[in-house]
């Protein structure tokens, strides 16, 4: 039954509790009828939520606690089963959207050198997800790589198109003729000024 696999995943390891798919030090179980679990997504979603609206440095606190959360896949012995499907579609979103925030406060931190290789294994993992490939795009130029942005842009549309038969939204196509004209204040709007040198500097290069 639900109830008992549920259950089967409050263990203490290390003097942790793994709770389908998450994991903190400082979780205990609370006195209550619900599950352990429904702490666990409820505080990941109360950061998320933080995230969205806080200012980029908090947000990437917020957001890398939200994230250590996580010790593999939501339920993963038993994604396929149909009880556990909803869930799992539930907190496989929230997780990817949770990575692209952070992604995207890295870039307004000025951490670009970090923000590449994450919103890499992002398209990686999701590659129908437009915003990790936007992301993606941002921290290549961001960091001087207008070549590898453009790249990036071409592999999600021909991803978009092999997999879903449509081109990229006007999202993405906004980015690409940005880069293209070296239109610098639309990486702005994501990407503060002060992260900018290094792509002023070697404007037009990186092809």
């Amino acid at each position: 039954a639900k109830e008992q696999l549920v259950e089967a995943y409050l263990e203490r390891r290390d003097g942790r509790w793994l709770v389908a798919g998450f994991q903190n030090a400082r979780i205990k179980p609370f006195p209550t009828s619900g599950p352990l679990f429904e702490v666990a997504s409820r505080a990941v979603r109360l950061r998320v939520d933080r995230a969205r609206r806080a200012p980029a440095a908090q947000a990437r606190e917020l957001l890398t606690e939200a994230l250590r959360w996580w010790h593999g896949p939501a339920f993963q012995e038993h994604a396929d089963e149909a009880w556990a499907a909803p869930e799992v579609a539930r907190l496989s979103a929230l997780r990817a959207e949770a990575r692209e925030l952070a992604v995207a406060a890295a870039l307004f931190t000025g951490h670009t050198a970090e923000a590449a290789p994450a919103a890499e294994a992002m398209v990686r993992e999701r590659p129908l997800r437009e915003e990790g490939w936007r992301l993606l795009a941002l921290a290549h130029w961001a960091t001087g790589r207008r070549g590898d942005a453009l790249t990036a842009l071409r592999r999600a549309r021909r991803t978009l198109r092999d997999e879903l038969g449509c081109d990229p939204s006007p999202m993405l196509a906004e980015l690409e003729r940005a880069i293209l004209n070296q239109r610098v204040e639309v990486l702005r709007a994501a990407v503060p000024d002060r992260t900018l040198v290094t792509a002023e500097r070697a404007r037009g290069g990186g092809e």
